[in-house]
């Protein structure tokens, strides 16, 4: 704040040649005084003011300007601090004996209910609004001194008989700007902040008025005399300020408030919109750094490429295994880096019962509502009016009212991409189910008013993974505006270099070297699931055998051909699991483990949504058979590398792969391992229709 530089000496030179001449002069200080004078006197002289006759000071800038920073703003707090410190104590005594005398004299305890009532008045307020904006650099220090300054001063005024109702005016105006700011919400308005900060940095200059008018003007003096005309002239100044700054202050509070209360309507509308809980983006299932990079190149380029030519799909195929899934995980994590993630949408086989298929448009609408204000406001307007829209599985109406006509409400060309990643659609169910989502996907759908996909902005581009199933070949194939990539035509050079990569960072320590990390990656043939199978049996402990034997034993397989690498992985794990003497104990250990796995994994498989251990065990307990009811932790606890959940006993136990259901429920394929689900039904049934009749007992 700009400062009259040299007022305070001044007034106080003025001050004692005034009191000299008085003397001189015969008048004013030796004149005889009462009793009452002369306890008036000590308590002038206790309270260090003097009884000056001298003009008032001039008033201080009262322009807004810029809180200083830095080193100004803390020599300012320090200087303000400090004479609000020394006003404060001289202010202690005046209730006890200052105001007795003063109420003596002037009949006038109706101003000390006042004084006593001026923290709740006045000071409350301020008070409020210094712990509201404590977190704003720019405004709190203000606010702090104004604090301390402000409450000595005022105390002085309120404390006299005979208050300056210019000065009262504008102590209510300051409670007035403070009552109308208090609230809770507005240090988390930024756009309030500039406003504030200049409300505490005008009530700082307001406190040194204040404070510099009781001393200039003495205590004594004013409890007969009225306020100069300069001195209203300058508080009504003040008062304008305050206007105008409290004016500012609720026009930006009324576009916060329509804003907040707009999200908020728009919010509530969405909330409501059906929505596929965990089928977003996992970061867990990225590729590891350094890997595929000629791969992920490609696809960034694309996704980046412009003009009216470039293909709006992307379709990614190839066997299981390969790691198509961690390539879309990879490109939806960098471009949610960007900014330019619209929706990424994994299907699950283990979680059918979601029937993510129904939900996948819904969700995708409001993920790209999160990032879009105006997707946001179109999308809770179409959903306003027709509420059925909210929960509709009809994936070809959530095509079009909940994406492609708000998309067209809200779009603006910014050019940016925006990437849907649409992961595993061969996991989206049957034929029937993925079969209107085939047909939107490839622009095919037999209803004419349905729009295409390429009726989408230009810069949307839609990545989709899938193996190659032929339902989905014939949808997408020879379709102009879907790109096919095969992982099958990456060189077999990069793919054994990074699974390479993969290989030495899982086996990382001094039990394996370069040697054995290049056998496992050509044994890998390309398939990153079978290495990390191969990994995760190398690494668990195996009785009696070294972590070099088990190497030895995945890279000793000698498979005929690429399809069956990934069941022969899983027939060794599932071998090794099993007893293998063949004494005719060890043989009927092993019937017995291999009745009981069969057990565990149609119950696993066979249950429509993924269940924890102890929801397992619990059905398990009403299975009609007696040798079905054991601890199914009997099993899945060796089964680490094939299940997750294993180790948790609140995650829902379920296959890390989908390959993995395939061998079980092939029985060419998985042998003695082979699962049959229709069997697993009636166990299943049973224990429910059991659960559900004790649930209703206990009731």
């Amino acid at each position: 704040m700009t400062r009259r530089k040299g007022k305070s000496s001044g007034n106080s030179t003025q001050q004692t040649n005034t009191s000299s001449e008085a003397t001189a002069s015969g008048k004013g200080l030796h004149r005889p005084r009462s009793k009452a004078g002369r306890l008036f006197g000590k308590f002038k002289d206790k309270l260090g003011f003097s009884d000056s006759r001298g003009p008032n000071p001039a008033p201080s800038n009262i322009e807004v300007q810029a809180a200083p920073s830095g080193v100004e703003v803390e020599a300012n707090a320090q200087s303000s601090l400090h004479g609000a410190q020394e006003a404060e104590q001289r202010i202690h005594s005046l209730p006890e004996a200052g105001t007795t005398v003063a109420s003596v004299l002037q009949g006038a305890q109706e101003d000390l209910d006042v004084l006593d009532n001026f923290e709740e008045t006045y000071l409350k307020p301020l008070k409020i609004f210094d712990a509201v904006i404590g977190e704003i650099s720019n405004a709190h220090p203000y606010a702090k001194i104004a604090l301390g300054v402000l409450s000595c001063a005022a105390k002085i005024i309120l404390a006299q008989r005979d208050r300056d109702d210019a000065i009262h005016e504008l102590l209510k105006k300051l409670g007035e700007v403070y009552s109308f700011t208090q609230n809770e919400m507005l240090g988390n308005i930024s756009s309030m902040h500039p406003i504030l900060g200049k409300i505490s940095q005008q009530t700082r200059e307001c406190a040194d008025f204040v404070k510099k008018y009781s001393e200039t003007t003495s205590f004594w003096k004013r409890l007969g005399k009225n306020v100069l005309s300069e001195t209203a002239d300058t508080i009504q100044k003040y008062n304008d300020v305050f206007d105008r700054l409290m004016q500012n202050f609720r026009d930006n509070l009324t576009r916060e408030v329509t804003i907040h209360v707009l999200y908020t309507e728009e919010t509530l509308e969405l909330s409501s919109m059906t929505y596929a809980d965990g089928a977003g983006l996992d970061t867990r299932k990225q590729c590891l750094e350094g890997t595929r990079t000629e791969i992920l190149s490609q696809i960034t380029e694309w996704v980046n490429s412009t003009g009216d030519n470039v293909p709006c799909v992307l379709w990614l195929s190839g066997p299981a295994g390969k790691g198509k899934s961690a390539i879309a995980h990879t490109i939806a994590k960098s471009f949610e880096d960007m900014g330019g993630l619209g929706s990424c949408y994994c299907f699950d086989r283990q979680r059918e019962a979601d029937r993510r298929h129904e939900k996948i448009f819904s969700t995708i609408a409001r993920d790209l509502a999160d990032r879009d204000p105006e997707m946001r406001r179109a999308l809770a307007d179409a959903v306003k009016t027709a509420s059925s829209l909210k929960k509709t599985a009809d994936i070809a109406q959530q095509w079009q009212k909940l994406l492609i006509e708000p998309l067209e409400k809200s779009s603006r060309s910014s050019g940016e991409p925006i990437v849907i990643a649409i992961d595993a659609l061969d996991e989206s169910g049957e034929i029937e189910t993925r079969k209107d989502l085939l047909r939107i996907l490839a622009g095919k759908h037999p209803n004419p008013a349905i729009p295409k996909i390429t009726d989408l902005p230009g810069n949307f581009r839609f990545i989709v993974t899938s193996r190659p199933h032929d339902d989905i070949e014939d949808q997408f194939c020879g379709v102009q505006h879907i790109r096919q990539m095969s992982m099958d035509d990456i060189p077999t050079a990069f793919a054994q270099r990074d699974i390479r990569a993969y290989v030495s960072k899982e086996l990382e320590g001094p039990n394996f070297q370069d040697r054995e990390f290049a056998v496992l990656a050509e044994k890998a043939d390309g398939l990153f699931e079978w290495a990390r199978l191969a990994c995760g049996y190398i690494k668990e402990s195996h009785a009696g055998l070294s972590s070099m034997e088990c190497y030895q034993a995945v890279v000793s397989s000698d498979p005929a051909k690429r399809s069956a690498l990934l069941h022969g992985m899983y027939r060794l794990i599932l071998k090794d699991i099993m007893p293998g003497d063949t004494s005719p104990h060890s043989q009927e250990l092993r019937l017995t483990a291999l009745a009981r796995f069969r057990s565990v994994m149609e119950q696993i498989l066979g249950t429509a949504e993924p269940l924890p251990l102890a929801s397992l065990n619990a059905m398990r307990n009403h299975f009609p058979e007696k040798e079905d009811k054991f601890d199914v932790m009997l099993m899945v606890k060796y089964m680490g590398s094939l299940l997750s959940g294993t180790t948790n006993a609140d995650s829902p136990i379920r296959p890390l792969h989908a390959s993995f259901r395939d061998f079980l429920t092939d029985e060419g394929s998985s042998g003695e391992f082979f699962i049959d689900l229709s069997k697993a039904q009636r166990n299943l049934a049973f224990a429910s229709l059991r659960v559900m009749n004790d649930v209703v007992v206990s009731a």
